[in-house]
């Protein structure tokens, strides 16, 4: 590149390119600010997919009642969604 300019200048962006001026003061009969090199750095975006373990928590619900005329225990276990048991004790 080695071009002289009158001053520095910031990075700029074209596109998915980041070009970063690089400047370098070079002594002449006058010392000149000359643009020794241009970086140009290009982004790309990736996905990645992934499996991931984790530990899944569980709680078991127990409700007792008492029902029916001999004020019997009713108790319904529900250990999963959606999933019932019942279990009837005197």
């Amino acid at each position: 590149m080695y071009r002289f300019v009158d001053a520095e200048f910031a990075p700029r962006q074209e596109g998915d390119t980041l070009v970063v001026p690089v400047f370098e003061y070079v002594p002449v009969t006058e010392m000149r600010l000359m643009l020794k090199e241009e970086i140009h750095i290009i982004s790309t975006l990736v996905e990645e997919e992934t499996v991931h373990k984790a530990e899944l928590q569980r709680q078991d619900v127990i409700v007792e009642r008492r029902v029916g005329a001999t004020k019997q225990w009713n108790t319904e276990v529900a250990s999963e969604p959606g999933a019932r048991a019942k279990r009837v004790s005197s």
